[in-house]
């Protein structure tokens, strides 16, 4: 019987616990109940099979491809069924021989006792193969089961390799917008003069030079001398 302190000390250790933190453990702990699962809600187990191994297939490869949305959580579960599910027809394959091989025991019985292993395997799948079709059938299902795997695997690792290569968003830059300065010296001082819209600027007039017509020829005359310079020319004669 436990005493006050041991009592005492299981609370303070219990308020101490947070439970699981990760998707896995909390899966887990919610399974510590179950006893043995034939009252599970998946529609896709047998009355008489483990639910908590199915999921310690869905953790095994969730730990293993980490799917990062909808998408590719749905894709591992559908792996991890389809895995599932070829355990199941094997296993179911094998029974099918052992039941048969039962059945050729109380058939042959001296017989049974003298022959090998391999032979009774032998009898019992010869049995099934020649007067019943549950080994096609089974062998059916698994390569139908063993296709969706390989297809939900094929589709997961495409999209996981689309999104790795899918660049990240980055922020748009944002336009520097231009500083406004404000010049003191510049808020009192006038605007300057705009030209009148209808005025022509002075640089801009054209002037128009008329080409002066050639007038008669004047008659050519002698150029006129001073009378200084006649009366000079009169005296050196």
């Amino acid at each position: 019987m436990a005493t006050d302190k041991q009592r005492e000390a299981a609370r303070r250790n219990g308020a101490k616990s947070t439970g699981p933190k990760t998707e896995a453990g909390k899966r887990k702990s919610a399974r510590n109940s179950t006893k043995h699962g034939l009252t599970s809600h998946h529609p896709f187990l047998f009355v008489n099979e483990r639910e908590d191994y199915y999921f310690e297939i869905l953790d095994g490869y969730e730990a293993q491809f980490q799917p990062a949305n909808q998408a590719e959580q749905d894709l591992v579960k559908t792996i991890a069924l389809e895995q599932f599910r070829q355990e199941r027809w094997r296993a179911i394959e094998t029974a099918a021989i052992d039941v048969e091989m039962d059945r050729q025991r109380t058939k042959i019985a001296n017989e049974f006792l003298t022959i090998d292993g391999a032979t009774r395997q032998a009898l019992g799948f010869s049995r099934l193969a020649d007067e019943s079709t549950s080994l096609q059938l089974i062998n059916r299902y698994l390569n139908s089961s063993r296709r969706a795997y390989e297809r939900a695997m094929r589709l997961l690792l495409e999209l996981q390799d689309r999104r790795r290569k899918q660049p990240e968003a980055q922020p748009q830059p944002k336009t520097p917008q231009p500083e406004i300065v404000e010049n003191q010296n510049l808020q009192n001082e006038p605007p300057a003069e705009q030209p009148a819209q209808n005025q022509t600027p002075t640089s801009h007039i054209r002037v128009n030079f008329e080409r002066r017509q050639p007038s008669e020829p004047e008659t050519l005359r002698p150029p006129q001398k001073s009378q200084p310079q006649i009366a000079k020319l009169a005296g050196a004669a």
